[in-house]
């Protein structure tokens, strides 16, 4: 009985899904918005596309709830290998210190989550002599202070054109805020990350509005 569910429990661990498993654009989600309890891990977000996206790795079933005054798509799974996920820099979505994993190539890693977790609007400029005010185009990154300053220094690494930024601070302690101001660095972050597997209405929104990159009051 002992050496059956020995054996048993050896195929279990073969049979889990481990790190290696999920592409750079996955794993973006999983950083995005993954979070771990009772040897289960699950996936929320209001966006079905991204749910669906893990699920071509997962096969298992997503479904829709009701939770906190909105609907959200939820994705469960007690196939992933957690430990592999953690000694790749993986740590919970309410942990004090989290940080992008070591991959040799950030662009669809990144593509994920700015497609996650950031903002693309307009904020009030002034002329240099302050008498006129305009809006411009500000592209705003959030997550925890660490993944967003280790952010910072890929986006400069891989991007020489955009310069490395001072964080600003959100409303939670452990939260930055990454800002880009700059048409011309917004312009060339999208550059670098765009691919062939992107969240369409997010990137129809992004070319909308890069086309009018400032407005007149």
């Amino acid at each position: 009985w002992n050496a059956r569910n020995f054996h048993r429990g050896l195929i279990m661990r073969k049979d889990r899904i481990s790190f290696d498993n999920f592409s750079e654009y996955q794993l973006g989600i999983f950083w995005g918005i993954a979070s771990f309890s009772d040897d289960r891990t699950t996936f929320r977000c209001k966006n079905k596309y991204f749910l669906d996206i893990i699920n071509k790795t997962l096969n298992n079933t997503v479904y829709l709830q009701y939770a906190k005054d909105k609907d959200q798509y939820v994705l469960k799974s007690q196939l992933i290998d957690i430990e592999s996920f953690i000694i790749n820099n993986w740590t919970d979505r309410n942990a004090y210190i989290r940080d992008v994993p070591s991959l040799k190539c950030y662009k669809d890693f990144l593509r994920a989550y700015i497609e996650l977790h950031s903002s693309l609007d307009y904020s009030t400029r002034y002329s240099n002599n302050r008498k006129n005010k305009y809006k411009a185009l500000r592209l705003r990154i959030y997550g925890n202070f660490q993944l967003i300053d280790s952010i910072n220094h890929i986006i400069n690494k891989e991007i020489p054109s955009i310069s490395l930024k001072t964080t600003q601070k959100a409303a939670n302690k452990t939260t930055r805020v990454l800002y880009y101001s700059s048409p011309s660095e917004i312009i060339d972050l999208f550059s670098y990350i765009e691919g062939e597997e992107k969240y369409e209405e997010y990137w129809e929104e992004v070319k909308i509005k890069m086309k009018t990159p400032r407005k007149e009051y």
